[in-house]
């Protein structure tokens, strides 16, 4: 199983580098499910990359119930 670490940046790049998403942009959860299930994460994986970059301040909950945002910190670890 991949670190906490690993599995945040690969949830980030999926979101920022490869969708496009923009800080301050509402993701549907069920979205991310979603791109994470073709991008070839496991849901542990998914789980554990969202809670740590949740810890490191990287995503937050979005202005939209059920929404998740990237931060421009995350944004920006993403494309380090």
């Amino acid at each position: 199983m991949l670190a906490q670490a690993d599995c945040a940046l690969a949830v980030l790049r999926l979101l920022a580098v490869d969708k496009g998403c923009q800080p301050g942009d509402d993701i549907h959860n069920a979205i991310i499910q979603k791109w994470a299930v073709e991008a070839g994460l496991t849901e542990a994986a998914l789980d554990l990359g969202l809670s740590y970059a949740g810890e490191m301040g990287w995503i937050t909950t979005g202005t939209l119930a059920d929404t998740t945002t990237v931060t421009q910190s995350g944004r920006d670890h993403a494309n380090g």
